[in-house]
């Protein structure tokens, strides 16, 4: 029988800064070991039954996905989960290096949620207590399936609560490639899917100025004082900015922005250096604020394919 043991190091130096007992609290659940090729661990030492498909617990409760979805988009891949009562576990991975370990949290690039209904989005990304681990143990890109394990703390900005998310599972799920259309961004506000109908991409000397509109008028703005590809955090102390005009009620001509509130942000990764005509492509996560009437959005799954800079 094969044994193996998960390299989980307990004195791992952590890029997010968060306490002493949350980080001792994560650490010492996600030591795992996989006793032969069927049964897969979760982060936690429980020893997952499941041979296909994506499972959790989700605080004390039991959770299985029955519908499930791999979708490869470019360089991002994102792996989903729907039980029967609608909740949803989706992590989104920027890379695909078999037997690897990928951290979650406010400084990565990448990112988990779970969304028990709609408007109502736990993330990874934009609190201190949030963070977590995905291990990816195998992609396999001659027969296209995926599989590895997870744990996460996700928080809720509007209901400023966290869950914890242990013994999570993903075995042998069929990957499906999704094509991009060129000159697109894609994203999920708040799980409703945006596709734009139109994008711009404005470069100067100091920055560049990203947008998209779709066809009822909500608009997205990303601003990167920057000219060079790689992973830019977005928060209320950083240069770099995100708003959105999300037409969904009466007060919404005034924009949610990450440049407001404490717990706010997001992140930006470009995947390649900008020059006049080029294209820009890259992935994004972003939770905005609208100090107006004290509410929020979420954005997941955003995508940046093939938009063409203009000087």
């Amino acid at each position: 029988m094969k044994k193996e043991r998960c390299k989980y190091n307990k004195t791992k130096n952590i890029s997010w800064k968060i306490n002493f007992v949350f980080v001792v609290s994560l650490f010492a659940l996600v030591n795992c070991s996989v006793d032969d090729e069927s049964k897969e661990s979760g982060p936690d030492n429980y020893v997952r039954e499941i041979t296909e498909g994506m499972a959790a617990k989700i605080d004390s409760n039991q959770w299985q996905a029955f519908n499930y979805s791999a979708v490869l988009r470019n360089k991002q891949i994102i792996i989903t989960g729907l039980d029967t009562m609608s909740h949803i576990i989706s992590i989104t991975l920027n890379d695909t290096i078999s037997n690897n370990t990928y951290e979650l949290n406010n400084h990565s690039m990448h990112w988990a949620t779970y969304t028990p209904s709609s408007n109502d989005i736990y993330t990874t990304f934009g609190n201190a207590y949030a963070g977590g681990m995905v291990y990816l143990k195998e992609f396999n890109h001659d027969s296209m399936f995926i599989s590895g394990s997870f744990i996460f703390y996700a928080y809720n900005s509007k209901l400023k609560k966290t869950i914890t998310i242990t013994q999570g599972s993903f075995q042998k799920m069929s990957i499906t490639n999704e094509a991009v259309s060129s000159n697109t961004i894609k994203m999920k506000i708040d799980g409703t899917v945006f596709t734009s109908k139109s994008t711009n991409a404005v470069l100067t000397d100091e920055y560049i100025d990203i947008s998209a509109a779709n066809e009822r008028g909500t608009t997205l703005n990303i601003k990167i004082y920057s000219r060079l590809k790689g992973n830019y955090l977005l928060n209320n102390l950083s240069l770099h900015k995100a708003s959105i005009n999300y037409l969904a009620g009466a007060n919404d001509s005034i924009p949610y922005s990450t440049a407001d509130g404490t717990t706010y942000g997001g992140m930006v990764i470009l995947a390649n250096p900008f020059t006049t005509d080029s294209l820009i492509n890259g992935s994004f996560i972003l939770t905005l604020y609208r100090n107006s009437d004290k509410k929020s959005i979420v954005i997941t799954e955003g995508i940046i394919n093939g938009v063409k800079i203009k000087p």
